[in-house]
């Protein structure tokens, strides 16, 4: 099993039901970029390196994993779509962030 630590707070602590509350966003594509800005650079790197791994495994495999993982959270045949989506709001934000 992948550590995906990063991935988990962000799926686990922010894109949840209260993702709304949490971040003041309308949709989850404008809470992942929230999220994504507000990272340090470090955290930032680190989520993206989790990213790339997971997208590593072939589509049934992640599948699988988000099954296992993230079930109340997201259907397991989005997790892919997902994964991009950060993987593209962290590229999006990569020029800037907070340094610390």
């Amino acid at each position: 099993m992948l550590l995906t630590t990063n991935i988990d707070i962000l799926i686990e602590g922010t894109l949840n039901q209260d993702f709304d509350f949490i971040t003041g966003a309308d949709t989850i594509d404008e809470a992942i970029d929230i999220y994504t800005a507000e990272l340090t650079l470090q955290d930032r790197e680190d989520l993206k390196k989790e990213v790339m791994n997971f997208l590593t495994y072939d589509d049934e495999l992640i599948k699988s994993e988000f099954r296992d993982r993230y079930i109340n959270a997201f259907a397991p045949e989005d997790g892919k779509g997902l994964l991009l989506r950060i993987l593209e709001s962290i590229n999006k934000h990569s020029d800037h962030g907070n340094p610390l």
